[in-house]
């Protein structure tokens, strides 16, 4: 005995447009992957001239060189808070 389906296939226009949103969701993933964000810009690197202007960190110099120290706040752990 032939019974109908319980859901019958939709509608030719309804199917292309799935399929379309399909392909436009693709292309979009695809796009957005490509692409550099737009935040962001690359410019030019800079010089070794100007990057060897900097002077080192002689032996106990902390500020004003490059290779010194950071200031770090210490925090204090939680169980010894109270």
């Amino acid at each position: 005995m032939y019974t109908p389906p319980k859901f019958p296939r939709p509608p030719l226009r309804r199917r292309l447009l799935i399929a379309l949103l399909a392909v436009a969701t693709a292309i979009v993933v695809a796009v957005m992957i490509l692409k550099q964000p737009a935040g962001t810009h690359r410019g030019r690197p800079l010089p070794a001239a100007v990057l060897a202007d900097a002077p080192r960190c002689t032996e106990g110099q902390t500020e004003g060189c490059v290779g010194g120290m950071a200031a770090v706040i210490p925090t204090v752990p939680a169980s010894a808070a109270r």
